[in-house]
């Protein structure tokens, strides 16, 4: 009796199990089934449900499949599908899957965007591509701090990088990017990353360093700069350099900037800079030249050109240059029609030499003249017969050092004898010859003097001699004493 009981206790919950699953799960499918509700229905305690039976049953109300040999009492081996009539893996979805968290190292996982193995996905804010050995948190999805909005991509670590290596180009394909100490490197790698060269840096207060680790300006170069020929460096307010030469040979510790700028240069030529266009042009294969100004030292095509060791500075100085050596021309035109002569200096706008292919010639500002070579100078003079050869009037203080303590050897002088010689002496009147126009002057002849006081006569080089009128006072003098004494005896 109990056991009847039992029976129809086990069939009443089948059947209300049966009623649940109908009613409150999605409609039965149209199809014909193999085992039906009252099959199910007829179950008794104890029995097993097979899985073609559940997928009749349970799949036929909501699309979950079982695929097995095992009865549901057994899950070990069985696969289970949702929306999949015949699963392949242990649980098999078709469409989405969503989950508040994920555990386990997901090796198995497939039907990805990547398909790459070994790897691991995602675990415990770990991911690594092609490796499932992960030293650190790599990848780390995050809201930006104070950026509620917006999400940021963070790499974290004691020396967070992004290593990028060229399949078979180590050790010259190891690029890294490297954070440290608030900084941020460029570098380029060795094999093994023991050692790594500096490309480029960046640091929290906005220097950039190129080739530099350390940069201390807002940009530091350790190497050189090349702008192209179509490309300007300006600095603010539009103030720009002018293009780079675009036929100047750069190379032998060579600097030309401007268009044409050592255009005609050869490997030959050698540490020169030049700026400003059609600067030193023509010039082949002469060296150390420095030259700024549009057209200077341009050579204007005559031929081939060697300039060496000049400074030249200003438009069209020197712009006819040939073959010249150290010369110094400053000032707009400075030297312009000067062509074969060296160590020539001209200083001053428009001023020019005597000689084009003249050397050692000095002009500054058309007042000073010189002949370096014989180291003559002259003052509104241009071509000095004397060291200093001044044609107008000078004035000084102190321009003839008289003190004892300089002296030695001083002596009386005879002044009688004195007057015999100086009684001899004949005044005269003349003109210069450059100046024959000009007021007479009064003088001796130098000659005539010589004869008399050759003491105080010179002869220069080319035979001109000269008088020193200084010298002449105190012979004067002592020759006035001598006829006053005369004179004071006479009266006695």
């Amino acid at each position: 009796m109990k056991k009847n009981k039992s029976k129809a206790i086990h069939k009443l919950l089948y059947t209300s199990l049966s009623l649940i699953l109908i009613f409150t799960l999605s409609p039965l499918k149209s199809e014909a089934t193999i085992f039906s509700v009252n099959d199910f229905l007829t179950k008794n305690e104890g029995d097993s449900l097979s899985a073609t039976e559940f997928n009749e049953v349970i799949g036929t109300l909501k699309g979950i499949t079982r695929d097995d040999n095992n009865t549901i009492g057994d899950f070990s081996d069985d696969k289970w599908g949702f929306g999949v009539a015949s699963p392949s893996s242990r649980i098999d979805f078709a469409g989405d899957v969503t989950a508040t968290n994920y555990y386990g190292s997901g090796e198995n996982l497939s039907g990805l965007p990547w398909t790459k193995t070994p790897t691991h996905i995602y675990t415990l804010n770990r991911a690594g591509v092609g490796s499932s050995t992960l030293a650190q948190d790599l990848v780390h999805l995050n809201t930006a701090s104070g950026y509620p909005d917006a999400t940021a991509l963070r790499i974290e670590g004691d020396y967070p990088a992004i290593r990028i290596q060229e399949k078979d180009q180590a050790p010259n394909g190891n690029w890294e990017l490297t954070a440290f100490n608030q900084d941020l490197y460029i570098t380029k790698a060795n094999n093994d990353y023991s050692s790594l060269d500096v490309i480029m840096t960046f640091l929290p207060n906005g220097n950039v360093g190129i080739g530099n680790a350390s940069p201390d300006q807002k940009l530091k170069v350790n190497g050189n700069i090349y702008v192209s020929s179509s490309s300007d460096i300006c600095i603010d307010g539009g103030n720009c350099l002018s293009s780079v030469s675009n036929g100047g040979n750069s190379e032998n510790g060579n600097i030309y900037w401007g268009n044409n700028s050592g255009a005609d240069s050869t490997n030959e030529a050698e540490n020169n800079t030049a700026i400003g266009n059609s600067s030193l042009e023509n010039n082949q294969s002469g060296d150390e030249n420095v030259v700024i100004g549009y057209m200077a030292a341009n050579g204007k095509d005559n031929g081939s050109e060697i300039i060496d060791r000049a400074v030249i500075l200003g438009a069209y100085a020197g712009d006819d240059l040939k073959t010249s050596h150290e010369n110094i021309l400053i000032g707009h035109s400075a030297g312009s029609l000067i062509q074969n002569g060296s160590r020539n200096i001209v200083i001053g706008a428009n001023q020019e030499v005597a000689q084009k292919n003249g050397n050692d010639q000095l002009n500054i500002a058309g007042i000073i003249h010189g002949d370096l070579s014989s180291g003559r100078i002259g003052i509104n003079e241009d071509s000095p017969s004397y060291t200093l050869d001044v044609d107008g009037t000078i004035r000084g203080d102190n321009v003839s050092p008289s003190d004892a303590s300089l002296k030695t050897n001083i002596q009386n002088l005879d002044s009688p004898k004195i007057l015999e010689k100086v009684l001899k002496l004949e005044g005269k009147k003349y003109n210069w010859k450059k100046t024959p126009e000009a007021n007479p002057e009064y003088g001796f002849i130098a000659q005539e003097v010589e004869v008399i006081f050759p003491e105080v006569v010179s002869t220069d080089d080319e035979g001109i001699k000269s008088l020193n009128y200084q010298k002449m006072i105190p012979l004067l003098l002592e020759a006035i004493k001598a006829q006053q004494a005369e004179i004071e005896l006479l009266k006695s």
